[in-house]
């Protein structure tokens, strides 16, 4: 959990930075941080009082509620209102997590799962994102609000691969910086936190299925738009939700890629990663079990 958390941080600071003081002044300069540190503590509060009621050990020292509530704020754009993170934080440690029983026993990523019923619940409030444009300083000089702007995949073409790479575009506050988001991947690969086939396997099905329905996109620019680069390498990664075997993990990345172009390309919303890794994940059992392997000497009755 700790590797995990700080091969987050660096992406999550940059598009703190890019989302509030290099965009704009006053207190919405702070805003992504103040987002991202109500997130962890309310995941880490709700933790503690959930094991508390629930007469269980408290685990808040393990780093996995520290590690869902920066997820979680990561997810967020850069402008909500603060009890919007919080009560993510409560619904992805008290629903998701806590009464399923706690951290390992989870069937969804909490993160994602709180931050589906966020967007489901307050859709306007979870697609506010500021603009890039060179309108946002004087708005911010004259204390007028900074112009809202569609995100790299509500606009396809809009930006450049190296302002996706940058996260200089708009968007949620950690899913920008997409070049410290790999940076961290290939730590965690190397660190053997996470494994590779994931991942990989998520991006390159996606880039597949994607051009085989019929997208034009660049395929570059839809795997650096949105929240693919995040998702796969940290999300669809967690251990508790996805597959264990060899062969389970690259169907269930595979599953993902498939399940987020379909989204994307036929669904009603440019987004699709959240939801195709929350429908994989509950699939995860039943792709455990179609590669099993007979057991060594086993004789059939």
């Amino acid at each position: 959990m700790r590797d995990v958390f700080k091969a987050l941080l660096p992406a999550a600071i940059a598009g703190c930075i890019i989302q509030g003081p290099l965009r704009t002044s006053g207190y919405e300069a702070f805003a992504p941080f103040i987002i991202l540190i109500a997130a962890v503590a309310a995941a880490m509060l709700a933790e503690a009082a959930a094991q508390k009621l629930l007469r269980r050990p408290i685990t808040v020292s393990d780093g996995s509620a520290a590690l869902c509530g920066l997820l979680l704020g990561m997810n967020m754009p850069p402008r909500v209102p603060l009890w919007l993170p919080v009560v993510g934080s409560i619904i992805a440690i008290v629903l998701v997590k806590q009464l399923f029983g706690g951290i390992g026993y989870n069937f969804l990523n909490p993160a994602l799962a709180a931050r589906a019923a966020l967007l489901v619940s307050w859709p306007v409030l979870m697609t506010d994102f500021p603009a890039f444009t060179a309108a946002d300083a004087v708005a911010s000089a004259t204390g007028v609000d900074a112009l809202t702007q569609a995100t790299p995949l509500a606009a396809p073409g809009s930006y450049s691969i190296t302002q996706l790479l940058l996260g200089t575009t708009g968007g949620c506050i950690g899913e920008g910086c997409r070049l410290l988001l790999i940076l961290g991947a290939v730590y965690l690969i190397i660190r053997r936190v996470i494994n590779w086939r994931i991942p990989v396997v998520y991006i390159a099905s996606y880039m597949l299925f994607d051009r085989l329905f019929g997208n034009r996109e660049t395929l570059l620019y839809m795997v650096f738009s949105g929240g693919l680069v995040l998702g796969a390498c940290f999300m669809a990664t967690d251990y508790a939700t996805s597959p264990i075997t060899r062969r389970g993990r690259i169907i269930y990345a595979a599953g993902c890629g498939l399940v987020t172009a379909v989204l994307r390309v036929f669904g009603g919303s440019a987004e699709g990663v959240s939801f195709a890794i929350l429908i994989m994940n509950v699939l995860v059992p039943l792709i455990e079990r179609l590669p099993a392997r007979k057991a060594f000497g086993e004789i059939k009755n």
